[in-house]
């Protein structure tokens, strides 16, 4: 190659050295105009509009799967104006949804990013070809104000927007770019009625059900052991709760440590996700209000006296699990069109089996309430009988003197007392409702109480099997009781004949 021909190539290598250079300078431009500068954050450049808000009559948002409106709704306490959602007037609102209220009355842009955009795929570059989301602000003059709001920029730190009659793409605040998520779904407060669970809650209304199951309905009657435990009556009453359904037997109570066993056991439900902001068909759920999976109402009471008191109502509805391990569950208030997925494991504190809430001796009764009884067992009868001194001057009746004779022997106290807590102890395995189940009725065990106030009560249990006696306390229910308690019956009354032996 000649010594000219070797110039010539260097020239044109630097030549196009050069046009390259050139080339990637423009175009570094063209982007840097794209983008808003760091420094520029915050700095307002201008207001697209400014509006009052209290000449607005509504906000509407269109986003890419729904469309909501705001309304005015007077002001509140401090004199913030509040806003409410269209045809939901009655919904609580996420506090973001101010960002809609605050660009509606005041739309800033930080920066001009280009003037004139008109080309679709240019405007695709912003997410401007199809909006994001669109606002348009009503105003009491009639007229309107509308907004298009497109993507974030590359470094996430603004939003592009253009507004209506100007075709010029703006640099506005981030946050913008979340009204693209935005559905009744979303802007909906998610809220759960906080349980009452502290020390000092006592409750004082449950009603609790299982689809299919017996309802259970429990009330506090604060007049049963003042009013209705006189002396020597035939009812004890353990407990001021008492069931409404679905047992009648006065003698089938409350459990004593219900606050205990039940209340202290039970979490306000964990919130997972937004389900369905407005359902209208419950029943997908298992969420209906006639018939869902899991019905549980519960009234707590806190204070110390009736001027003070405090009432806490949880009124909750379970429906269906869902997740690859069943460990959500659909959830929602009563009277609530929310449905929200919660933690399945709130279920386990939970209980819907009538017999859960039932106290599990099938008879109690104070020795000093009871005059004289019959005992039957293994074919024999045991007449027991009490007697009792007067309340001395000045006294009260825990004063009194009591002794007890058995076939009119005079017994000593422990022994017969220990007999007697045997009888009152018969703590039933389970409960069998509907058919009457198959006993041997001559081989039957029979307690019958006299009490003092003149009436009298007779308890059978007939042998079921070699494991159960069962006893019939409704019309259709049983409970079976253990075989071992009444060998433990019977080894007391064993101690009781040895002392009638020595009497004699």
């Amino acid at each position: 190659m000649s010594r000219k021909a070797k110039v010539i190539g260097g020239v044109l290598v630097l030549l196009i050295l050069a046009g390259a250079i050139v080339f990637v300078s423009i175009r570094n431009k063209q982007i840097a105009a794209s983008q808003p500068e760091e420094s520029s954050e915050g700095l307002v450049l201008k207001n697209l509009w400014e509006t009052a808000r209290e000449d607005i009559s509504s906000i509407e948002l269109q986003t890419e799967t729904d469309t909501i409106t705001l309304l005015p709704d007077g002001y509140n306490s401090t004199g913030t104006m509040q806003w409410v959602l269209q045809g939901h007037e009655d919904w609580k609102l996420i506090n973001t949804y101010q960002q809609i209220v605050s660009m509606a009355a005041l739309l800033p842009a930080y920066k001009l990013i280009e003037e004139d955009v008109t080309d679709p795929s240019r405007l695709a570059d912003f997410g401007l070809d199809t909006p994001k989301s669109v606002m348009t602000v009503h105003l009491k003059d009639g007229s309107e104000k509308k907004a298009y709001v497109g993507i974030l920029s590359s470094d996430k730190e603004y939003t592009f927007c253009r507004i209506e009659g100007d075709q010029s793409v703006y640099a506005t605040n981030a946050d913008y770019a979340a009204f693209a998520s935005y559905t009744r779904n979303s802007i909906r407060l998610r809220t759960i009625t906080e349980m009452n669970i502290t020390d000092d809650a006592k409750i004082t209304y449950i009603f609790v059900q299982q689809k299919g199951g017996l309802p259970v309905e429990i009330e506090k009657d604060e007049t049963v052991l003042t009013v209705n435990r006189p002396e020597g009556g035939a009812i004890y009453p353990l407990t001021d709760n008492v069931f409404k359904q679905p047992y009648t037997n006065p003698y089938i109570q409350v459990g004593a440590d219900l606050e205990f066993n039940y209340l202290q056991h039970l979490t306000t439900p964990e919130l997972v996700e937004t389900i369905d902001a407005d359902c209208q068909d419950f029943s997908v759920y298992g969420l209906s209000d006639e018939e869902p999976e899991y019905r549980e109402r519960i009234i707590t009471r806190t204070g110390d006296s009736e001027e003070n008191y405090k009432y806490t109502t949880t009124d909750y509805l379970f429906g269906y699990t869902y997740g690859d391990q069943n460990q959500y569950i659909y959830f929602r208030e009563a009277g609530s069109t929310l449905v929200l997925g919660v933690d399945a494991a709130c279920m386990s504190g939970r209980h819907f089996d009538p017999y859960f809430f039932v106290n599990k001796l099938i008879y109690i009764n104070s020795i000093s309430n009871i005059e004289s009884g019959t005992f039957v067992i293994d074919g024999k009868t045991y007449e027991f009988q009490e007697k009792r001194s007067d309340i001395p001057e000045g006294g009260t009746a825990a004063d009194r003197i009591y002794s007890y004779r058995i076939n009119g022997v005079l017994i000593e106290d422990e022994p017969f007392l220990a007999f007697f807590r045997s009888m009152i102890e018969l703590i039933p395995s389970y409960e069998i409702r509907g058919e009457k189940p198959a006993y041997d009725e001559s081989d039957k065990v029979e307690l019958t109480y006299r009490f003092w106030d003149g009436t009298s009560e007779t308890f059978t249990f007939y042998r079921m099997d070699d494991f159960y006696y069962v006893i019939q306390m409704e019309d259709d229910l049983w409970f079976a009781c253990d075989y071992e308690r009444f060998n433990v019956m019977r080894e007391k009354l064993q101690a009781v004949e040895a002392e009638m032996e020595k009497a004699e």
